[in-house]
């Protein structure tokens, strides 16, 4: 066959442009940022890798090798199975951040390395596929440092679980990214259920305007926002909290966050109302018995400047402010004692009693100070204990006190003294009023008084039940209550006895 020069010089340019062409791609193929390799056949073999692919696997020979024998790391790897899919089937395959444990050389340990990879075949002028191009980009250090960020974000969202109060994340915008575990059970709903809902909607109506209010002053100010809310629980009960806002600011002063803390304070609320209501009833306490006193003072101030001085009115007088002042001193004694076992100062004076004796005394005076009461006492022996005398007959007086003054009149009171094992059991047992189960506990917290109809006419300060179970623990022993509303009540204290 001739060809003709003007032919020859056609083919000639042809093969100047292909071959031009031919190295602008491979100096693409060699300069390029990913990792490039071409396999080919059916073991695929590296026909040709780039630097950036053979920066990935450095000290390998790759070259004319097959990739289970370059790389025997990937033996038996999901991976293999993709190679090969694309090559037979010509399937694309692309996949990021996949784990590969691969070694930093041949034979070497394998460690964690993520990559992204794509697969693509490559076909010949005949469109059959003899070869797969993969591109490849290592991101171990992206996603090590991304699991980093996750793990930490993992701590904190433990973290914030662990504290007591609830936390809140949100967006300048107000939108909630996060509620931590105590805001969920708090509300009794999950994320996502919460963030629709908006726990605003919790918020107590009267409190509402200041919070909002609250919260553009913290944007503008770039300051916390402090206040005491109210927040309905999943009972439909507002929930006294001390809430917090805080604005997150960026290097630029602009908020890029919000922070808030809410800290359930009903108990500390529940405790300032109970100190009001104490020192509105002690300052009535007190009142009462200086105003009498006073009364009385006046009234035999008069009869002494009288001729004929009536001495049964100046004796009956005197007696009763005598009982006036016993029941101020008493009053005194129990803000005293209050005060020494608050600071852990109530020292006591122990030495051998006999509790048999102690008990009938204080019997006696009740008795004769309620001529009208049945006060039985049962005796199961005699018992001696290392007490403090005072403070016993403190404890005595109070359970006593409080079986007549709650119990109808003429409705006996019955004491016994019995021995469990190495201790000695009082009791005293009326059938008054009782005591529902909920209380049980509470009744020997300070200033607590039970609430109710039947209560309500009933004085007190709230701290008689408190003293004394301090009292009997401070001689190491229990102050228990049996009770039932309408059904009177049964209140024990047991003591070690002496050996």
């Amino acid at each position: 066959m001739i060809i003709l020069p003007i032919e020859r010089k056609r083919v000639d340019r042809a093969n100047e442009i292909l071959e031009i062409e031919r190295n602008k791609l491979n100096e693409f193929f060699m300069k390029a940022p990913a990792g490039i390799c071409l396999w080919t056949g059916p073991e695929l073999t590296y026909e040709m890798v780039n630097p950036a692919y053979q920066k990935i696997l450095a000290g390998r020979n790759l070259l004319g090798r097959p990739i289970l024998e370059a790389v025997p790391e990937l033996k038996g790897a999901p991976l293999i199975d993709s190679m090969l899919e694309t090559y037979h089937h010509g399937t694309p395959f692309e996949v990021h951040e996949l784990h590969v444990p691969i070694s930093d050389y041949e034979g070497g340990p394998t460690t964690d390395r993520y990559f992204t990879f794509n697969y693509v075949p490559r076909r010949n002028i005949h469109n059959q596929i003899d070869g797969v191009f993969n591109f490849v980009f290592e991101v171990t250090e992206q996603v090590v440092a991304r699991k980093k960020i996750e793990e930490s974000e993992l701590h904190f969202r433990h973290l914030a679980d662990l504290v007591p109060a609830k936390i809140s994340y949100a967006l300048p915008s107000g939108e909630v990214t996060f509620f931590n575990q105590h805001w969920l059970d708090f509300a009794g709903m999950g994320f996502e259920d919460l963030r629709d809902f908006g726990y605003h909607q919790m918020m107590h109506p009267d409190e509402i305007a200041a919070f909002q209010l609250g919260l553009a002053q913290a944007a503008h100010t770039g300051l916390p926002h402090v206040s005491e809310m109210r927040f309905k629980n999943t009972s439909g009960q507002y929930i006294w909290h001390l809430n917090i806002a805080s604005p997150i600011l960026d290097e630029n002063g602009q908020i890029k966050m919000w922070v808030g803390s809410t800290t359930d304070i009903q108990k500390f609320k529940e405790e300032e109302q109970r100190k009001a209501d104490f020192v509105s009833m002690l300052s009535h306490e007190l009142k009462t018995p200086v105003t009498s006193i006073k009364g009385y003072i006046q009234l035999m101030q008069r009869e002494i400047k009288k001729n004929d001085i009536e001495k049964e009115k100046i004796a009956g007088g005197l007696d009763r402010v005598g009982r006036l002042v016993m029941q101020l001193t008493s009053v005194v004694s129990d803000m005293l004692d209050l005060s020494r076992i608050e600071s852990g100062r109530l020292d006591l004076n122990k030495r051998p009693i006999n509790l048999n004796a102690l008990i009938a005394e204080m019997v006696e005076d009740f008795r004769m100070t309620n001529p009208d009461r049945d006060i039985t006492l049962k005796q199961n022996g005699e018992f001696t204990a290392e007490l403090d005398r005072d403070k016993i007959a403190q404890v005595i007086i109070n359970l006593i006190a409080n079986a007549i003054k709650y119990s109808p009149a003429k409705t006996p009171v019955n004491i016994s003294i019995t021995q469990e094992e190495d201790q000695v059991s009082v009791s005293i047992t009326d059938h008054g009023i009782g005591i529902s189960e909920k209380d049980h506990l509470k009744i020997f917290e300070r200033f607590y008084r039970v609430e109710g109809k039947d209560e309500q006419h009933f004085s007190g300060f709230g701290i008689g039940l408190y003293l004394a179970h301090s009292i009997i623990e401070r001689h190491n022993g229990t102050l228990t209550v049996k009770s039932e509303p309408k059904k009177g009540s049964t209140f024990t204290f047991s003591l070690p006895l002496n050996s």
